[in-house]
């Protein structure tokens, strides 16, 4: 379970060999409470590292969330909007127009949320 975040953690701190290994292992993420949580890691670390290898499944499986609420886990994380993840997966896969719709559907949420995006798409 901790795959996706250790990924992402490498590969934010510049470790791309390690974070590829830590991701090729990394399990199906279970549709449980913690889903997108752990769906919004999993895309950072694709999105640093460029993988598209299960990008379009994840894309699919986020796409129900769009405009939901930003993931938390028990209010102790609070992630960007689902549709902010989105965004990231389909420039990922280079379908540009919808990217920067997830994008703008993002910063509507957050906005109502009072909440800054940090990213590279704000």
């Amino acid at each position: 379970m901790a795959a996706d975040l250790l990924a992402a953690s490498l590969a934010a701190a510049g470790q791309a060999d390690e974070a590829r290994r830590v991701l090729a292992q990394a399990l199906p993420i279970r549709p449980d409470y913690f889903f997108k949580v752990f769906a919004t890691f999993r895309t950072m670390a694709m999105v640093a590292l460029a993988e598209t290898k299960g990008a379009e499944e994840l894309y699919a499986s986020l796409l129900p969330y769009r405009d939901g609420l930003p993931p938390s886990s028990g209010f102790t994380v609070a992630l960007r909007p689902v549709a902010y993840t989105l965004g990231e997966l389909a420039a990922l896969l280079g379908r540009d127009d919808e990217a920067a719709a997830h994008f703008a559907r993002a910063a509507t949420i957050a906005q109502r949320w009072n909440s800054p995006l940090t990213g590279r798409h704000e």
